[in-house]
Formats: structure tokens, sequence, C-alpha cells
């Protein structure tokens, strides 16, 4: 697993540089022309964040699948959450999804590498967005909901409202390889496993009565002194928000 991910980061990586080297030059360019719309500037600057972002989430999925030190700090899994939906503005759109966020206050920290768990997060909700493609618009649903539970760990649970998967898949779809998407690798779901695993946590996969698929993954909390959040906002009042679809 780890030599497949090295090989696709390798591959991966030679047409990002080649993006991101065009982009750069388009935006140096567009700096000398005296007049320029102000939302093309912008583009080009957000493409360049997520270009670079993806430079290091290929650096981080190396990291997870070869098992080396990860970059942990105490984080609130609230924020993530938030933080991804943000992230995944465009897919909501293109989707024509909702989001609804159910967030459990005073949730305790956990101790993660910040953009490895994001990118699990993003990974099951696009995979969600996905399953709800063919179905009416207004049908089209995602609940990310995180709570403390019973364990005394930390979960986090993303249920969209698609067909689901036959039970064959549901025994082998953490494998690599394994996948539900004609044009899909099925390395995603291996690759979020890995990632899980090497915070000491644990991913399963729950289909309902009526069809709607959960993932659901546990991280142990963190254990620190005198906790607080790591942002200025304060997660212990957080209240349930929902994105709503572009129209």
């Amino acid at each position: 697993m780890s030599e497949m991910a090295s090989g696709l980061a390798h591959e991966i990586n030679q047409p990002l540089t080649a993006i991101f080297g065009y982009l750069e030059g388009v935006r140096r360019r567009l700096v000398n022309i005296s007049i320029v719309p102000e939302n093309i500037i912008e583009s080009i600057e957000k493409a360049l964040k997520q270009a670079d972002r993806t430079r290091e989430i290929l650096r981080r999925t190396r990291s997870a699948t070869q098992k080396i030190e990860l970059n942990r700090s105490p984080i609130n899994l609230n924020s993530v959450a938030e933080e991804v939906v943000d992230l995944l503005k465009f897919d909501i759109s293109r989707y024509g999804a909702s989001v609804h966020l159910d967030l459990q206050p005073d949730l305790p920290l956990v101790e993660i590498d910040e953009i490895q768990i994001q990118q699990v997060l993003i990974n099951l909700a696009r995979n969600g967005m996905e399953a709800m493609a063919e179905l009416p618009t207004l049908s089209r649903y995602l609940i990310i909901q995180t709570r403390h539970n019973e364990d005394d760990q930390v979960e986090v649970s993303v249920k969209d409202n698609g067909p689901g998967f036959s039970d064959d898949i549901k025994d082998k779809i953490f494998f690599p390889f394994a996948t539900t998407k004609k044009d899909g690798i099925g390395i995603g779901l291996s690759i979020c496993e890995s990632i899980i695993e090497n915070h000491e946590g644990s991913i399963s996969t729950e289909k309902q009565q009526n069809g709607p698929m959960v993932f659901t993954f546990t991280l142990p909390k963190a254990i620190v002194d005198n906790a607080v959040p790591n942002s200025d906002e304060d997660f212990g009042a957080l209240p349930k928000r929902i994105t709503q679809r572009s129209d």
C-alpha cells in the first residue's frame, strides 16, 4: 500500500507542479495589466492555494501509508467539520447538495494531524455527494455529525441519502482498489482507513434500513491539561448549521 501511494503521489506531483507554474505565470502577467477584473485575480489566488494544498495532501498521504511521525496538535473536530464544508463549497454547488452540520457542544479535543483528518472527512463527504447524484435535487442532503460517545471517544459520522451499495462491496469497501464508482480506482477509502488507524482510531460503515450509508470514524480524545479550543471561537456554544446548495 505504501509503495502504491508513493508511486501515485510521484505521478500526480509532476502535472501538479506544471499547473502551479502555469498559474504563477498567468498571475504575474495579469499583475502588469492595468485593467483586470478583480474576481479573476482572486480566482487565480484560490487556485494556487488549492494547488499548494494538494501538494501538502500528497505529502501527508505518503506519511499516512508509511506511518511516519504525524504533525499532531490538540484540535476540536467541530472546527475541522466547519472548515471541510467551506472547502467543499464548489462540490456542494456542483452536486446540488445541501449539508447539515450537527455538532455536539463541549466536544473533547483530539490530538491529530489536522490536514490528514480534513482529507478523510472531505473524501467521505464527496463520496456521499457522488452517491446522491441520481436523486432528485431536493433529496440530496448530507449530514455530518460529531459526538462524544459512550466509549469516551470522539466520533464523526457522515450520512448520505443515496441508495447505498451491495453487501458484498460493504465487506471489502476499505480494501485497496475496491470501488463502487464506474471510473474509480478504489484507493480513497483505503487511505482514509490508514490515516484513522495511524491516529489510533477506527472507521466503519453501516447501511441504513432504507438505503442511506453512514461512515463513522472514532478518535481517542486528547489528554490535555486545561484544554481550550484551537481557535477564538467558542465551540462549546456551536449551533447546528445548514449549508444550502447554490441555485
